[in-house]
This record gives C-alpha cells, structure tokens and sequence, in this order.
C-alpha cells in the first residue's frame, strides 16, 4: 500500500479497531505504528514500535523500504510456536499477521528561522484550515512522533504538513507543567474532486533533536520527570491573516525516555 493510502487507512484500521483486544487464546489485536528495518540474522523486514513485545515481523513488511514510517492493523498470537520466548529471543521479533497496512508520510520539525519555514502570521498559499491537531498521539518510534490529525476537505485530497517550533521561547508554566509550544499547519498538495467529510491524516515528524534539546535543558534546571509539549494550529483565516488556536490538553514526554533513548 503506497503512502497516498494513509489518508484512507485511519478508516479502515477504525473498522477494524483501535484498541486493543485480548483475544481469549492469548493473542493481542489492535493498531500501532513503527519504522521498517531490516534485521541482521536473517535479512527480513521488522518494524520497530511502540509495543513491549518487541519489533514485529509480517511477510507483508518485505514489500516496504527500510526506514518506512507505517500504520498497521495487527493481531499477534503470543501462544504460536513462532511467539514463544525462546524463538522471539532467538530471533530478535515476535510474528504477527497484519490486515490492514498504510504507510505514512515523513515531516521533519524545522525551527522558525529555518529556510522555507514558514511564517507564522502569513497565510500560506493553498492554506487549509485543521480541524483537530491532535486526535490520537499514536507512538514515540526511533525519534519520531506519529500523530493523527483530522480536517475537512474532499477525501481523495493531498496535503503537505508542516511542524515548528519557536528556538527562542521559554517554557511556559502551565497547570504548574514546563509547557513547550510546537506550532502545526497544512497547504493543499493536490486538488481532491469528492465531497468534503472530516477525515483522518496520520503523519510521522522526526523530533528527537527538539526533544533532547529540552530535556537536557530540564534536567539540568532540576526537572527529572516530564516536560509537556502543546500544539498550536491554524483553525481558519480572518482578514487575511490565519487564525491561531491552542489544544489545551498537552503532551507529557518522559525525560529519562528521551535521554536514554526509548522509542
């Protein structure tokens, strides 16, 4: 499935299930993300991900390329011969059969002094205004953050995402958390021709440096817990200007985590 199924795949992974399901024999059935690899003993596609089982394995990983960022449905049968601790020991994955596959696209965070970020008080040509920033923070995978955001526009459209930050800003104190504010929009890639419905985008923006650089800078002002990150968006345009909103609920991201670099 190539990465213009993302945009289709939230559906079809919500009807399968987005949460997971402990199966009466053992298995786990839900929806995860992660980031293709190829693993040294036997050359096969894994995926790295969020989950405490390990990386997974499918046959239908093979057709991706490493570093592929993906969204999948899965059900993995932890009493199968091939998921028994020694094997997956051995082999360094736990087996799984994947339904449903998606691969997402890939964004870098940029600062806002980098070249081609874009402005923050200039609408952007081919502007569209995003609904909800944040619907699922799917996973933390290898220094990428997977999220789902959701917008109203036709179903077949493509869009560009773009993710900053402003390098000069403080933490804010919020609800007596060390806030960070990250700040999310998107333009139209290309026209879609079918009614316009609230539809699901998933997206991957590697974050590791940004994340390290606050979590240092926490820990050495004495926070060893948890700094929270924020998104902001642009919810519409008013008199030629984009109209910025907050999601008040924030991001906790673990500082040990980030320093000892989990995910």
């Amino acid at each position: 499935m190539n990465k213009t199924m993302a945009w289709v795949a939230a559906a079809l992974l919500l009807a399968c299930t987005t949460s997971c399901l402990e199966g009466g024999s053992n298995s786990v059935e839900s929806t995860t993300v992660g980031i293709i690899r190829r693993e040294s003993k036997e050359g096969k596609m894994v995926m790295d991900n969020p989950f405490p089982y390990g990386p997974f394995y499918s046959p239908t990983l093979s057709k991706l390329n490493e570093g592929a960022c993906v969204l999948v449905h899965f059900t993995l049968d932890r009493d199968a011969a091939e998921n028994s601790s020694t094997v997956v020991r051995s082999r360094g994955y736990s087996t799984v059969t994947i339904s449903a596959q998606a691969e997402v696209e890939k964004y870098r965070i940029a600062r806002f002094s980098d070249p081609g970020a874009p402005d923050t008080g200039k609408v952007l040509k081919d502007e569209v205004p995003i609904k909800n920033p944040v619907n699922l923070v799917r996973g933390y995978v290898r220094g990428y953050l997977f999220v789902e955001h959701v917008l109203n526009q036709p179903s077949d459209q493509r869009n560009e995402w773009f993710l900053t930050y402003n390098p000069d800003a403080k933490a804010q104190t919020y609800l007596g958390k060390h806030t960070y504010d990250i700040y999310l929009r998107t333009t139209k890639r290309t026209a879609g021709t079918k009614t316009a419905v609230d539809m699901a985008v998933n997206s991957a923006y590697f974050i590791k440096s940004y994340f390290e650089e606050i979590a240092r800078k926490e820990k050495s002002s004495g926070n060893n817990e948890a700094f929270y990150v924020r998104f902001n968006y642009v919810s519409g345009f008013q008199n030629g200007k984009p109209v910025w909103s907050r999601i008040e609920r924030a991001m906790p991201v673990q500082i040990s985590d980030i320093l000892s670099n989990k995910g």
